[in-house]
């Protein structure tokens, strides 16, 4: 019987070795090189003739000061004053204007007032339906949010205030 089992892993091997040798061999990838980009001469720098130019020689006067920088005259800026802001308009080069605005404390306050009346109305407190709770608790329980708040109201009613005291129209 060993006999017989030895044959068959025989005749398994070679038939085996047969479907190796008979099997189409895998082509392999030749490894290929790109061909370099063409140079477009439309594309190359322009010569252009090398000039030396010969440097001041440094003085210790010049090393130690640094060069001087024309400034242009600042022009005066146009004041607009009313009850609730300072409007200081400067004109600036390409059609710009620049405006430094000062807020009365009044406008401030009710800023802040408002500010804490629009946090209400996005939070939610047990026991309190939406705006209704005190402010104490609003500002004790989202500090940031009423900050931001306000920030921004004051930059919206300072912003409009001004626009409309120095005359400004802005581009749509």
């Amino acid at each position: 019987m060993t006999r017989g089992l030895v044959e068959d892993e025989k005749k398994e091997e070679e038939t085996e070795k047969k479907a190796k040798k008979a099997a189409p061999a895998k082509p392999r990838k030749k490894a290929t090189k790109k061909p370099a980009p063409k140079k477009r001469p439309d594309l190359e720098a322009h010569p252009t003739p090398e000039k030396e130019e010969k440097a001041p020689p440094k003085t210790e006067k010049s090393a130690e000061t640094p060069p001087k920088i024309e400034k242009k005259p600042e022009e005066k800026p146009l004041e607009y004053k009313n009850d609730i802001v300072e409007v200081s308009v400067y004109h600036k080069p390409g059609c710009r204007i620049e405006m430094q605005i000062k807020a009365s404390q009044d406008m401030v306050k009710e800023a802040h007032k408002k500010a804490i009346r629009t946090v209400s109305k996005q939070v939610n407190f047990p026991g309190f339906r939406k705006g209704k709770a005190p402010p104490e608790m609003i500002l004790k329980n989202h500090p940031r949010d009423v900050d931001k708040s306000w920030q921004q109201v004051i930059a919206d009613v300072a912003f409009k205030e001004a626009q409309s005291l120095a005359k400004v129209s802005l581009l749509d």
